[in-house]
């Protein structure tokens, strides 16, 4: 790099001190961003050691990334909460048997034996003929096998079994006077005296 000397404006050589022309000292030339070279030291195992545990305490030191805090939630009781809904299944499923029974109950009360005989019976249909032919009663519905069951006892006369089809129209399946079951051609006049 050319230099000139400050006073006189000569040219100036490299390692020259004083300016040929007019004898002023030249300063040495600055440098802006002097390279400095890396100082070698001979390897260490326990400088090597600190230093791994600096960089060690440095890195636990510096913040890491924020963590999300870590949210327990409380322990609830799942045995209670489980019996609760079980409970109210059995309420539910409880109400709507009821419903259904009071249904299809009241529909055979309401229904009529179809007799092939013309003579004129005093009970209109099934509920008026078993409250006045039975002393003690009670009507069972089936949900399965979509039946309704009257089993009543008559005094001097026996126990009596009212099957009851509920599909689509209302129909007597079968009839058991004192645990024997009445045949088909039978069937009607084992129940005539219900509605006589």
């Amino acid at each position: 790099m050319e230099r000139k000397c400050s006073a006189c404006g000569a040219r100036i050589s490299d390692g020259m001190k004083l300016c040929a022309n007019c004898g002023k000292i030249i300063p040495p030339p600055r440098t802006n961003n002097p390279q400095r070279q890396p100082v070698r030291r001979p390897y260490s195992p326990d400088i090597a050691r600190q230093a791994n545990t600096r960089e060690s305490i440095t890195e636990r030191r510096q913040p890491s990334q924020p963590q999300k805090p870590v949210v327990t939630a409380k322990p609830q009781n799942n045995t209670k909460a489980m019996v609760f809904k079980c409970i109210k299944v059995a309420v539910i499923v409880f109400i709507i048997y009821a419903v259904v029974s009071a249904i299809q109950i009241f529909r055979v009360r309401f229904a009529t034996y179809d007799f092939k005989i013309d003579m004129k019976m005093s009970q209109d249909n099934y509920g008026q003929a078993i409250d006045n032919f039975f002393d003690n009663g009670h009507w069972v519905y089936n949900p399965f096998t979509f039946t309704v069951t009257y089993t009543g006892e008559k005094k001097h006369e026996g126990d009596y079994e009212l099957k009851f089809s509920t599909g689509v129209s209302v129909t007597l399946k079968s009839v058991e006077v004192d645990g024997k079951p009445k045949e088909n051609d039978k069937m009607e006049s084992a129940i005539m005296g219900l509605f006589i």
